[in-house]
């Protein structure tokens, strides 16, 4: 069992399958450097850039039903409306690890619709 709730996403986006992986693409274009900037926010301690990118990427990934992921960026996010940053790195990593996963799942998904459209 994967980390995105298929049947949901599918109910979500049916008879849009073109958005869908409009949405697909986008976030396999820019995750990457979301996460770094996110990644130095933390090690920075800078607050400002951790709030919004976990809050970004929180909405990016619950887009695909990634519970697991955006309820992880939601987490960091309240964490430091807190203002409690022990723990944020181990958050982080662990997320990264989970989000490698959905980034297969959703490689997976966009090639399964990219063929129906074929």
């Amino acid at each position: 069992m994967g980390y995105i709730d298929l049947s949901k996403m599918k109910q979500e986006y049916v008879g849009d399958e073109d958005i869908l992986l409009e949405l697909i693409s986008i976030l396999l274009t820019t995750y990457k450097e979301k996460m770094s900037t996110l990644e130095e926010g933390i090690k920075s301690r800078n607050l400002n850039d951790i709030e919004m990118f976990s809050h970004n990427l929180k909405g990016t990934f619950s887009n695909f039903h990634a519970e697991a992921v955006s309820n992880g960026f939601k987490e960091i996010e309240f964490m430091v409306k807190d203002n409690n940053v022990e723990g944020l790195d181990d958050k982080f990593k662990a997320l990264e690890a989970v989000i490698e996963d959905v980034v297969v799942e959703l490689n997976n998904i966009k090639s399964d619709l990219e063929q129906k459209k074929d």
